[in-house]
């Protein structure tokens, strides 16, 4: 039904006489899903009317006022609509990848319009255990989106838009470790980009599967529903077998598994010696290439068992794709407790960071032309 409404809601703005709506038509020559929207709602009613009435001359007459009702709407939203039309936020741009991503990801590029904000699905792409998502907002007035700011959900600029999110793949609800950022996207800080990487060690994405991203706010949510495929990106992931170890400050040994790379992601697979102490350490892996170039590691997810883990690229810092030989130098900043545990649990902050010893007493360098 609704394609057919969509269908005569074009013939009737192709064949209306408002002089508007003909200019509109000439000059764009497409309607965005608001002024569809409007339409839909429009026809149908008329269509219901003429099927009770059976009155030829009030369909028209309807349709002469769906056509004056959509050109009013184009000539409104005429300013947000072409920026929209306009803005391309992609993955590799948000998280600075040297890759453009153009072998894996999919161009989505559909937009939901609620509380008075327009959100834009960019990009999604997928990885064997990652998936990452590029967005744009906009309000649907045009005002500049730090304009009534409340704390927002995201660390970075202040912003209005203030949101939690949830992901569903295959109708059920995923957890992982999330990475988020935001920007403004013009100076006049009226679109802002957005960035949502999810990392799932326990889930296998290599395959296709279908995606729902859930954007909540008091007033309004924002759903898309989209599929995307990580068949081609675990294709061309390669691995390498690590087998360093480092020492920890409680004597606790903390060994590297693997190192695996594709275009989106780069983790490390590893493992304790004991599990993981109640007061944890924040622990980072430093990787420099002999061109000087430094990768950042950090521990993003911890296995149940306490034992097993996975080391994430921080995004931005990745192992460049030429590096041939890197230098690594483990560091752990213990967490230190701040003031009782309460309700709400306990409260650590970051002590003072050292660097590990291997456990063997040497440097730790990898040969990444060994990589497979």
């Amino acid at each position: 039904m609704e394609r057919n409404i969509y269908q005569l809601a074009n013939r009737l703005q192709a064949v209306a006489s408002e002089k508007e709506c003909a200019e509109y038509t000439a000059q764009n020559g497409w309607l965005d899903s608001r002024t569809k929207s409007n339409y839909e709602k429009a026809v149908l009613a008329a269509i219901r009317k003429e099927k009770r009435k059976a009155a030829k001359r009030r369909l028209q007459a309807a349709a002469a006022c769906v056509a004056v009702l959509a050109a009013a709407t184009a000539v409104f939203h005429e300013e947000v609509r072409a920026a929209i039309g306009q803005i391309r936020y992609s993955i590799s741009q948000a998280i600075g990848l040297e890759s453009s991503l153009a072998a894996y990801k999919e161009v989505i590029q559909t937009s939901v319009h609620d509380a008075g904000y327009i959100v834009t699905l960019q990009e999604a792409v997928a990885a064997p255990q990652k998936l990452a998502l590029s967005y744009t907002v906009q309000r649907e007035d045009g005002r500049p989106m730090n304009d009534g700011f409340e704390d927002a959900f995201y660390q970075g600029p202040q912003t209005s838009f203030d949101v939690t999110d949830r992901l569903l793949i295959d109708g059920v609800e995923a957890d992982g470790d999330r990475q988020y950022d935001f920007r403004y996207l013009d100076k006049k800080e009226t679109v802002m980009g957005g960035q949502i990487s999810y990392n799932m060690a326990d889930l296998d994405l290599s395959s296709r599967h279908t995606y729902e991203l859930r954007l909540n706010m008091r007033d309004g949510e924002w759903n898309f529903r989209f599929w995307a495929d990580g068949a081609d990106m675990y294709a061309d992931t390669v691995r390498m077998a690590l087998g360093d170890s480092f020492v920890l400050p409680n004597g606790a040994v903390l060994s590297l598994d693997e190192l695996i790379i594709n275009d989106l992601e780069q983790r490390i697979l590893c493992h304790m010696s004991e599990k993981y102490a109640d007061e944890p350490y924040a622990v980072t892996l430093e990787a420099t290439d002999e061109q000087g170039r430094t990768a950042v590691f950090f521990i993003g997810e911890t296995q149940e068992d306490g034992v097993h883990a996975t080391m994430y690229a921080q995004e931005g810092a990745f192992l460049a794709r030429d590096a041939r030989t890197v230098t690594v130098v483990m560091r752990a900043a213990e967490f230190e407790k701040i003031g009782p545990q309460t309700e709400e649990g306990q409260a650590y902050k970051s002590g003072r960071e050292v660097a590990l010893e291997s456990a063997d007493g040497g440097a730790a360098t990898w040969d990444l032309t060994q990589m497979k």
